[in-house]
């Protein structure tokens, strides 16, 4: 099975409206999906199986904050 990840990395400095091109309703990354976004930042060919031995989390997990 392959994944397809695209990464989109926004400035969030307004936290009271939608950032451009961000739907209203759409939630705030978490701490950890943040940490998967910078570790992909400095391994961009990481698989999610390698994120999550790394993470020290499931590889359900990463699907998850994936998603």
């Amino acid at each position: 099975m392959q994944v397809k990840l695209e990464l989109k990395i926004v400035s969030a400095e307004n936290h009271t409206a939608p950032q451009r091109g961000q739907k209203e309703g759409q939630k705030e990354l978490s701490p950890r999906q943040l940490d998967i976004i910078h570790l992909l930042e400095n391994t961009p060919d990481a698989t999610m199986p390698k994120i999550a031995e790394v993470m020290a989390i499931t590889y359900r997990t990463v699907r998850r904050d994936m998603e």
